[in-house]
């Protein structure tokens, strides 16, 4: 779970920082991979549009990520409330635009957003037909990982093809 500070305008002008909470469980996360039509999975597809820096395919897939994570914690901590009508609310709050778009200007902070709320899925029994790589926990870093130089990226993709991956 990613505890999240958000400071924001709100509607009447005035500067709020309010507390979020995202999540995934690892049901929601194996789904997710094997539910991407991607070869390589979600993953596989997050590490594509990183790669790729285009910005309006990397804010289609955060707005995607953001509202399938966010939810409210019951107040014992045994629930994590996610539903249409809190994503709908969310989406029309002001902490989401900010979220949402500051993703757009610091692909780091989505990539540490990202990992915040992915669980750890080492303990998950490997899905029929699912490749062994794609569940992976972490995603590429947008300055520091090989995946990010679209030299490399094309080289590793032409190499996974062609080993039958």
């Amino acid at each position: 779970m990613l505890k999240k500070d958000i400071t924001y305008t709100d509607f009447n002008g005035e500067q709020q920082t309010e507390t979020f909470y995202f999540n995934l469980t690892k049901a929601e996360a194996l789904e997710l991979e094997v539910s991407t039509k991607d070869k390589d999975g979600f993953s596989g597809l997050l590490k594509s549009i990183v790669a790729s820096e285009n910005p309006y395919e990397m804010l289609a897939i955060f707005k995607k990520i953001i509202l399938l994570s966010y939810g409210v914690r019951s107040d014992d901590g045994k629930l994590f409330i996610k539903n249409e009508k809190l994503r709908d609310e969310f989406t029309q709050h002001a902490a989401f635009s900010e979220l949402y778009m500051g993703f757009l200007t610091n692909a780091d902070e989505a990539t540490k957003f990202i990992n915040g709320i992915l669980p750890d899925v080492s303990d998950i029994p490997q899905p029929a037909g699912v490749p062994q790589d794609h569940l992976s926990k972490e995603l590429p870093s947008s300055k520091s990982n090989e995946l990010t130089d679209q030299m490399e990226f094309d080289e590793w993709r032409a190499k996974k093809q062609s080993s039958g991956e």
